[in-house]
């Protein structure tokens, strides 16, 4: 799938203000914490991995321990 550069940069960005906008418009409801904690998760997750790919890190190495 292809997308612009400019909306796969903002991606997380989007997804934490709809998380906030699911805060906003359903209140402390289930429904509404369950999306936005997803929505939060989803950013978090998609922004650690974006910068560990840049610096050349691979999630399975990231993980392990150093060996001295």
């Amino acid at each position: 799938m292809w997308i612009p550069e400019w909306l796969y940069e903002r991606l997380p960005h989007i997804y934490f203000a709809i998380g906030v906008a699911c805060l906003w418009f359903l209140g402390h409801s289930v429904m509404g914490m369950t999306s936005a904690a997803a929505l939060f998760t989803a950013a978090l997750l998609i922004s650690l991995r974006r910068r560990g790919a840049r610096q050349g890190v691979s999630a399975s190495t990231a993980r392990r321990p150093l060996r001295r």
